[in-house]
């Protein structure tokens, strides 16, 4: 590992007792019992990329989750559905009885040439099936969140006074809504609430996030932020039959922004129902595929949005972009042919799912 203060590389003998043999100082984590395999500057890197070098403030949480990605349990490994093992030897037999039974049309030749035409099917419908790999299994993190802020972060403000630049912890963010909130932003996840409003998400936009719908104040619209699991896709309509009269809007995460994506992190959720999961048809635990900088695009985007309804405005960079796509008409003549219909598309590109009335 590499020493936080003389930058030396040491060797595991090196740096007994949490101590560089160096310069003689001592740092907090050791990489070898530490989660995630984190060491001091490992930590700092690891804070670097995900505040995007200071621009943002991100949690302990989105931490635990970032650095934990190499470090998972249960199905990590994907496996694919068919196998050259049998693709290849079925292959092997088939070509050659075909091409015993073209010069022999009756008899022995029929029957060579049916089992060659089963060979050569089993043996490319394998080899098809080995080029795809079965959905990936739910997997969990090696250490939990509480595991990661008893080994790591709580080490290190004893050892350092302070957490790295950019990283607060959910306890220490305090809420500070404003005074005549235009809208209200039901988030369940506690890590998530501490992100946007360390971020100053609710002076900026005049909104007020709250963690359940009994906290939603009287007459405000909602934009309700979840995540693509199962549990997550269903919280909306828990959401709107709990705040009858108030106007609801998905702004959460869908399935398909991160079905696709090859590092969106699945995790496994026991406490999900089974009739949920039948609903849903297998959509698995929560799934985390967005950086905390794509995070707050997403939800600045949604409470834009909202704000804009709210004030009965259509929000201008929407319609700009709505302009972009649908192509401008000629002049004095509107938006070009099929606009209209091409407009419901805006949605997906900004990952945020509208409830059909509002279209």
């Amino acid at each position: 590992m590499i020493c936080p203060h003389c930058s030396a590389n040491l060797l595991y003998k090196e740096r007994t007792g949490n101590t560089c043999s160096k310069c003689r100082k001592s740092f907090v984590l050791e990489p070898k019992s530490a989660p995630h395999g984190l060491s001091d500057v490992g930590l700092r890197r690891a804070v670097e990329r995900l505040t995007a070098d200071g621009r943002i403030t991100v949690t302990v949480g989105q931490l635990h989750y970032a650095t934990g990605r190499r470090h998972l349990v249960g199905g990590a490994v994907p496996e694919r559905r068919g196998s050259l093992g049998c693709a290849i030897p079925a292959l092997l037999a088939g070509l050659p009885t075909l091409g015993f039974a073209l010069p022999h049309p009756a008899g022995a030749g029929a029957v060579a040439a049916l089992a060659g035409l089963a060979l050569v099917a089993i043996g490319i419908r394998s080899a098809v099936r080995w080029t795809r790999f079965k959905p990936m299994k739910p997997r969990e993190l090696l250490w939990s969140a509480d595991d990661f802020r008893r080994s790591v972060t709580d080490p290190w403000q004893r050892g350092y006074g302070v957490l790295p630049r950019g990283l607060v912890t959910e306890d220490s963010v305090r809420p500070r809504p404003p005074a005549a909130p235009v809208a209200a932003v039901l988030c369940e996840d506690r890590t998530v609430r501490a992100f946007l409003q360390a971020n100053a998400f609710e002076e900026r936009h005049r909104v007020v996030v709250v963690p359940d719908p009994a906290s939603v104040p009287a007459g405000l619209p909602v934009v309700v932020l979840h995540d693509a699991g199962a549990e997550g896709c269903l919280s909306v309509g828990r959401a709107r039959a709990a705040l009858a009269g108030h106007r609801v809007l998905d702004g959460g995460l869908p399935p398909r922004a991160v079905m696709a994506q090859p590092k969106a992190l699945q995790l496994r959720q026991p406490d999900v129902l089974p009739q949920t999961m039948e609903r849903l048809r297998g959509r698995g635990g929560p799934r985390r595929g967005r950086t905390p900088l794509a995070r707050r695009g997403l939800v600045e985007s949604a409470g834009r949005r909202t704000a804009h309804r709210a004030a009965g405005r259509r929000d201008p960079g929407r319609r700009a972009a709505g302009r972009r796509r649908a192509g401008r008409g000629r002049p004095g003549r509107g938006a070009a042919p099929g606009a209209r219909r091409r407009l419901p598309h805006l949605a997906r590109a900004e990952h945020v799912t509208t409830p059909r009335s509002s279209r």
